[in-house]
């Protein structure tokens, strides 16, 4: 028998009635996202590139290598999402516990707080993880990548939590501090299972002289395709 994440969006949906979609359903958002993924840069490998150029006076996010770039984008939002903490848990904002507004104060605050250096640690980091995480996880499936994310975040909410309680939010440079070793792990996986997935649908010539040009918002990428 399958497991509830192995299934189709449509078979959870039927066999899970009472799970509502406001839970949450990033695990099948990434998975329909990287199958469109996968599909552009199988396009994009066959693609004639030089006959390309001359069809193709702009580069936007309707051509093939645009709508690669777009999907990538939007994948990353999901990915993010678990690898957040607050975001496997029912108590997201903390409003089971009595600390409501955790999740904006963790994810926003914080992050605002810590930058510049949060970005180059994460940066560091992401790049000496990268060889030991491609070897032990090159081999696995898409969901197996995004259960062990989840997996990870999960762990990472009772610590979380038990922080805030601690924790006077008013004092943002100390209170931040407390959180940022979390906060610099949880971006690095994060950016290390979408790194997999990226680099699993490279091999594309990608024409980096030209500037991708995306007039307004990228098209709604509908959930289930």
């Amino acid at each position: 028998m399958q497991k509830p994440f192995e299934l189709s969006r449509a078979e959870f949906e039927a066999r899970f009635p009472d799970i509502k979609e406001d839970a949450g359903r990033s695990f099948w958002r990434v998975r329909e996202l990287v199958g469109q993924l996968e599909s552009t840069a199988k396009a994009l490998r066959e693609l004639d590139v030089e006959k390309e150029k001359e069809k193709e006076k702009e580069k936007r996010a309707s051509t093939p290598a645009g709508r690669w770039l777009v999907l990538a984008g939007v994948l990353s939002h999901y990915v993010g999402d678990l690898a957040q903490p607050l975001h496997v848990s029912e108590n997201y904002d903390g409003q089971m516990t009595g600390q409501k507004g955790i999740h904006s104060y963790f994810e926003d605050t914080c992050v605002d707080e810590l930058f510049p250096k949060i970005q180059s640690r994460v940066d560091n980091l992401a790049r000496d993880r990268w060889p030991a995480f491609r070897k032990k996880n090159g081999g696995k499936s898409l969901l197996e990548l995004l259960e062990a994310l989840a997996r990870g975040s999960i762990r990472n909410v009772e610590p979380l939590l038990k922080i805030d309680k601690k924790n006077k939010r008013d004092n943002l440079k100390a209170s931040c501090a407390r959180y940022e070793q979390m906060i610099a792990d949880r971006l690095v996986e994060g950016s290390l299972v979408l790194a997999e997935i990226y680099r699993r649908n490279v091999g594309w010539k990608y024409d980096g002289k030209k500037f991708y040009f995306f007039e307004g918002a990228p098209e709604y990428i509908r959930p289930g395709g």
